[in-house]
């Protein structure tokens, strides 16, 4: 699960928005995506152009914990001499990815920890989800951690239309022991009931939840960007397990 120092001293870097997933909640594959936040994303010919120079520190923070974002980071080309650069300086990376591609990925072992987005298990629900026949991709994701012995976190974003699958989702996580995040929009649940469906995973062992208020353009709708921007973000998922004890968390 995520850690103090991943939400205490991190920065989110927006590496890419490509991806070869379709999801219909999100806005970077449409023909006109909106541009990425602009303090933590760089074009790669730029980025490339930091690390090799080393002047990577001068355009972003020398912080404890990265959380390499996209889009899909693993589609981008500089991805590992990123990697290789930021743990040369004892940086710890944390890479949220959709699976698609990783086992390829040369500098997986430098990762601290690999979050695996995962909107649906059911080959069908995922197929029709994300546009993408590959949920094979996940699972090969998921093996190759195991095999270099990486920390793997599951995140799912929660939308009406995967609702009734999260039992499904919390059961595949149980049965792998990959601990699971989920992440819900204010803006998308309207019903009381359906915010108590939710909030009770707070009490779920392995299960963390976060509350945003609206996706963030121009990055992956399942990344909870302003959750990872803020240093407060470990406390409210501290005081989401004691909800029912503090009833103005929310």
């Amino acid at each position: 699960m995520l850690q103090f120092w991943d939400f205490a001293s991190q920065h989110t870097l927006v590496l890419t928005q490509v991806c070869r997933l379709r999801c219909y909640p999100c806005d970077l594959w449409k023909p006109q995506p909106p541009d990425p936040p602009s303090l933590s994303h760089v074009s790669s010919d730029r980025l490339s152009e930091a690390l090799l120079d080393r002047s990577f520190f001068d355009l972003f923070p020398r912080v404890k914990t990265y959380h390499i974002v996209g889009g899909d980071p693993v589609e981008s080309p500089v991805l590992d001499l990123l990697v290789t650069y930021l743990v040369a300086h004892r940086v710890r990376v944390v890479l949220w990815t959709t699976g698609v591609g990783l086992s390829g990925l040369e500098s997986l072992t430098h990762v601290h920890q690999v979050v695996l987005m995962v909107p649906a298990i059911d080959r069908t629900q995922y197929r029709e989800y994300t546009g993408w026949d590959g949920f094979e991709s996940v699972m090969d994701g998921l093996q190759t951690c195991r095999h270099l012995k990486k920390k793997v976190l599951v995140a799912t974003t929660v939308q009406a239309e995967n609702l009734p699958f999260l039992p499904d989702i919390r059961e595949w996580c149980w049965h792998h022991q990959v601990p699971w995040l989920m992440t819900f929009y204010a803006s998308d649940m309207v019903s009381r009931d359906v915010l108590s469906h939710i909030y009770h995973y707070h009490h779920v062992a392995g299960v963390s939840v976060i509350r945003q208020r609206k996706p963030k353009p121009g990055v992956c709708v399942h990344v909870p960007y302003d959750a990872l921007q803020s240093p407060w973000g470990w406390v409210w998922l501290v005081l989401g397990k004691y909800r029912r004890y503090l009833p103005w968390v929310r």
